[in-house]
């Protein structure tokens, strides 16, 4: 973690608000994650816990003890499921860790009965397109499931994973997104939308955020 006069400077200088989440690396002992955990303590901004790492030899149902007392701290669960494991690691995820928000999931496609679930629920799914393409989740853009999560009516929001790494910054993603789900001004509005409401954030910063898109969106001059 960076330290707070960091991110007081980082956020008067960007005009950003900025939190963090504790990623559990779930393909070491679970008694990591617990030190991981109390260490957060000791961190201002922490919303969240997340765990990450290879699912398909790591399930999640391990970490529920874990996830359990990380939400009776007040923290929000943010695991990563169903990138390289399938529709089973997003259950795990939902039952076992309590999830409010799954980090990638594409792969629930391979249950529509899953996919149903989550339209309902609202349970946002956070995409990375580029990341999934070059780790090898899809073989092309175009091959990627956010289609038929989009149409199913799953709440999706675009993201970034590790930009530097993978060479994709915020707006490689939405333009992506944009031209596979074509969208017009609306739908961009709406798919930023969901990234607000997904978030953590205050929700004065999310009625400001909300503001700011219906304002964008009711534009005639782009």
């Amino acid at each position: 973690m960076p330290p707070p006069e960091a991110v007081e400077e980082a956020q008067r200088q960007r005009d950003v608000v900025v939190r963090f989440i504790v990623d559990v690396p779930r393909s070491l002992p679970v008694e990591v994650g617990w030190y991981y955990l109390e260490a957060a303590k000791d961190v201002p901004d922490v919303v969240g816990v997340g765990l990450g790492g290879p699912e398909a030899p790591f399930p999640p149902e391990p970490f529920a003890a874990l996830f359990a007392e990380a939400r009776n701290r007040g923290l929000r669960s943010v695991p990563h499921a169903g990138e390289d494991a399938g529709p089973e690691s997003v259950r795990g995820a939902i039952e076992a860790l309590g999830a409010e928000r799954i980090m990638h999931g594409v792969r629930s496609v391979e249950d529509s009965a899953l996919v149903s679930e989550l339209a309902e629920s609202g349970l946002p799914l956070a995409l990375c397109l580029h990341s999934n393409l070059r780790l090898g989740v899809c073989q092309s853009l175009e091959e990627h499931p956010i289609r038929e999560l989009w149409n199913a009516g799953v709440s999706l929001s675009v993201n970034t994973d590790d930009p530097g790494f993978f060479h994709a910054g915020i707006v490689d993603e939405y333009a992506a997104a944009g031209r596979l789900l074509g969208l017009d001004r609306a739908g961009y509005g709406r798919l930023a939308l969901n990234s607000v409401e997904a978030s953590f954030a205050p929700e004065g910063v999310k009625a400001e955020m909300r503001s700011g898109i219906a304002d964008w969106v009711g534009r005639r001059d782009a």
